[in-house]
């Protein structure tokens, strides 16, 4: 065991060092639970190879917070969150900056991924079910979507005919297009000015080993480490125990400056239907029902959305009878 870091009380140390010291590799489990702060370095597992390093960090000074870190054969590490709400993880570049955070958010069943730079996928990304899931909901809405293509699946196969589109087209017909402009909106509150305890950091000179020019060569540079004190362990009765220690991190106090509230403005003019309208000309035309007009009721929070891609096949059906109209006309 190369690096390990305990910072609270409460955790049957020696245990844990057991438990490293016993593990083998693929097919062994071994699980440590802590309510701070636990950084696991290298794990050496034996001729099976080394275990890459993990660090966990419970939500600031949560009560009750706590993980459970589970090593799973080798380079595997589960991650369990015992707290309601918090950060399971986040990573850090070589400069110490924050680039990406995963939290777990209980309440909305959420698991929230964060990113300085951005997302990019290699692959497809697919849902785990068809036709079940969304691609956001009623209450978070994308901005902007840049497609090349959208394809809609349009299977006969997989449809019950239901017969003509006309009862749409005189939904349609008592519908008035109108110019407006979406109106502001808070979308995310303001955050007042906090204090946090984060592990306190250094510059360090270090000889390290680099290529230049396809030449290993020692250089000294300087790196940021974080302070740790090494804190020798005692027994159940109190009683130093020989060559055995631990590091704890030296924690200070930062002032994390405040974050204003941020406002969509919206002042653009767009063309379009209000979904309350649509509605109101459905029933006018004795329309039950119709997919191009949905209303959710989520958390409380209802809103009425149109789905403008039904609204094609009615259109196109109006205007061939227009059309037929027309024919009629020019003939007599």
């Amino acid at each position: 065991m190369s690096n390990f870091v305990l910072t609270d009380e409460g955790v049957d140390l020696q245990t844990i060092i057991d438990d490293v010291q016993a593990f083998t590799g693929a097919g062994s489990t071994k699980t440590w639970k802590t309510t701070g702060l636990v950084t696991v370095g290298e794990l050496n597992a034996g001729s099976t190879g080394v275990i890459a390093g993990a660090e966990v960090v419970s939500a600031s000074g949560a009560a009750g917070s706590g993980f459970e870190c589970t090593v799973v054969g080798v380079g595997a590490i589960n991650l369990k969150n015992t707290i309601a709400d918090g950060l399971l993880a986040e990573y850090y570049d070589i400069t110490g900056t924050s680039r990406a955070s995963l939290h777990i958010n209980n309440s909305t069943t959420q698991l929230v991924y964060s990113a300085a730079f951005g997302h990019a996928f290699t692959n497809d990304v697919d849902p785990t079910v068809t036709e079940t899931q969304d691609l956001g909901d009623a209450t978070f809405e994308w901005d902007n979507l840049f497609v090349q293509n959208a394809v809609t699946v349009s299977d006969f196969r997989g449809k019950d005919d239901l017969g003509s589109a006309s009862p749409i087209v005189e939904v349609l017909k008592n519908l008035d297009s109108r110019l407006f402009s979406r109106k502001n909106k808070v979308v995310k509150e303001a955050i007042p000015e906090r204090k946090e305890f984060v592990q306190k950091t250094q510059p360090v000179k270090r000889e390290i080993i680099e290529l230049i020019n396809g030449t290993p060569t020692l250089v000294t540079k300087t790196v940021t480490e974080p302070v740790v004190d090494k804190v020798q362990v005692e027994d159940e009765d109190g009683n130093p125990i020989k060559d055995l220690f631990c590091e704890v991190p030296v924690l200070e106090e930062i002032t994390i400056p405040a974050e204003p509230e941020i406002t969509s403005s919206h002042s653009r003019p767009h063309s379009g239907y209000m979904a309350q309208a649509v509605k109101q000309a459905m029933t006018d035309a004795g329309v039950d029902d119709w997919a191009g007009y949905a209303y959710h009721n989520e958390n409380g929070e209802d809103t009425h959305v149109l789905r403008l891609l039904e609204f094609i096949a009615p259109t196109i059906a109006y205007c061939q009878q227009l059309e037929a109209r027309i024919k009629v006309l020019e003939s007599s």
